[in-house]
């Protein structure tokens, strides 16, 4: 499978049509940049009868700077420098270490192009942004901070009132220097009803995210922990991830604002218990221009074995599953792009011996 994608990508690009201009017409830039201010307080267990109280104060800056490149007509290149560290689902740059210089990494590297013999369809290759739909931006699966790496491909079809989207990727997550590499074949399908010009619609869809090559191996990326994953006596994954993923969506022009509500469920085949996350939630509101809000609640359950620990969202529990609780935030923009967002958290975590994790962030976002 891999190499026959991987050649029907190239070709479609060698095949596309070259053009002349001056390079810097072909170049465009952009880039964000937020402070933010987090006060957790949260209960952590040494060992089962040792359980005590932390607190933490932590000062964070995030930053990016995107590059675009016109390659031909419908070809790009997309580029991003980013802060922060190594550990997929983090960006975030903590300020600590005695004024330390801090670390920067390439985030994103990919080509986008549009081949004109197929309208509709997209293909991506490279470090990529996340190619699949999540529902009122739902991170029970994926951080929004997840760019994983390999091959997509999208191809959409528009009706008069309705619309059909199918992804299909395949992402290599570990290569392994001798023995079998790990990598995830994922398809995803959704339907999006939008009768009107008011902005209201209805969306559905499902998804099969197959991770190839997980059980009796060690954890993704950091080989000691697991992230909430059951792990075997040897410190490797003891299940398969077959994710099977469900989620919908709908929108109603509420007094000239869009209400949001909405559902995710995602199941994992392999396990028979701990193999389930659901997620509903409910959002008011769209930033435009200065003075707009936003505000949203969520509640979500996640289990130890629905999805691959490390890649599901970090700020919920700071990283992992095996949790749930309350996501409630607040977003104003008092600027042209500039954003003041508030978000608090209150989990529970270890299911089967609940603790206490609270946090509070304020932070603000600013766009060039």
């Amino acid at each position: 499978m891999k190499p026959t994608l991987f050649f029907i990508t190239l070709t479609l690009l060698v095949t596309s049509a070259a053009f002349a201009d001056n390079w810097y017409d072909r170049i465009k830039m952009s880039g964000d940049f937020y402070y933010r201010h987090e006060l957790i307080d949260a209960r952590e267990r040494d060992t089962l009868d040792n359980v005590s109280d932390y607190q933490r104060n932590r000062h964070v800056i995030k930053a990016g700077l995107d590059i675009e490149g016109q390659v031909t007509p419908s070809t790009t290149i997309h580029f991003r420098l980013a802060s922060g560290q190594p550990k997929p689902p983090s960006n975030a740059q903590t300020l600590d270490e005695g004024f330390s210089t801090k670390s920067l990494y390439l985030d994103l590297v990919y080509f986008y192009t549009e081949p004109g013999s197929i309208p509709k369809l997209t293909l991506t290759g490279g470090k990529i942004r996340n190619p699949f739909y999540r529902i009122g931006v739902s991170e029970l699966i994926w951080d929004s901070d997840i760019n994983p790496e390999g091959l997509a491909a999208s191809y959409t079809i528009d009706y008069t009132d309705v619309s059909t989207r199918l992804v299909a990727a395949g992402l290599w997550v570990e290569e392994q220097a001798r023995g079998d590499d790990s990598y995830l074949a994922a398809l995803q399908g959704m339907i999006k009803y939008h009768p009107d010009e008011t902005g209201n619609y209805a969306l559905a869809g499902a998804s099969f995210y197959n991770y190839v090559n997980t059980k009796s191996y060690g954890p993704f990326f950091d080989t000691k922990n697991g992230y909430g994953n059951t792990l075997d006596e040897n410190g490797h994954y003891q299940y398969s991830f077959e994710l099977v993923e469900l989620f919908g969506e709908g929108v109603y022009n509420l007094m000239g604002e869009p209400l949001t509500l909405f559902g995710h469920y995602v199941v994992n085949t392999d396990p028979d218990s701990a193999n389930e996350g659901w997620l509903a939630g409910v959002r008011y509101g769209k930033l435009k221009t200065p003075g707009t809000f936003s505000v949203r609640y969520m509640y979500r359950r996640l289990e130890s074995d629905a999805v691959i620990g490390i890649f599901t969202d970090w700020a919920f529990r700071h990283g992992g599953t095996d949790a749930k609780g309350h996501e409630i935030g607040f977003d104003f923009r008092f600027a042209p792009n500039t954003t003041l967002a508030l978000t608090y958290f209150d989990v529970k975590y270890d299911l089967d011996n609940p603790l206490d994790f609270r946090k509070l962030q304020a932070q603000v976002n600013f766009q060039f």
